[in-house]
């Protein structure tokens, strides 16, 4: 029973991205892949603080900070649809590789 709740709720977390994209492709008609890139860097820095010791709290809210920030850089960038969707997703995903090597051998 812990297992459907565990899968529903990760579930319905994982729903809020799709319809992140699905807004960002189908409505607005604005390839933007910010979805994608912001919730990896938010992932990636809160699981780099949690094994360097850091609070679960303080953790989450660090990521949810990293995340908005990776959303942010793209408000100016908006006028240029290429720049806007190419700009983040490749930074966050280097950014999370070098955290990984960061952490503990």
């Amino acid at each position: 029973m812990s297992l459907l709740i565990g899968s529903m709720t990760i579930g319905t977390i994982l729903s809020l991205l799709a319809l992140g994209v699905f807004l960002s492709f189908r409505i607005f008609a604005f390839p933007d892949i910010t979805a994608e890139g912001s919730i990896t860097l938010g992932a990636c820095v809160a699981a780099t603080l949690l094994v360097h010791g850091y609070s679960p709290l303080m953790a989450t809210l660090a990521g949810f900070g990293a995340g908005m920030a990776a959303g942010a850089t793209t408000l100016p960038v908006a006028i240029i649809n290429f720049l806007a969707s190419s700009t983040t997703s490749p930074p966050t995903s280097t950014s999370c590789e070098l955290m990984k090597r960061a952490g503990p051998s």
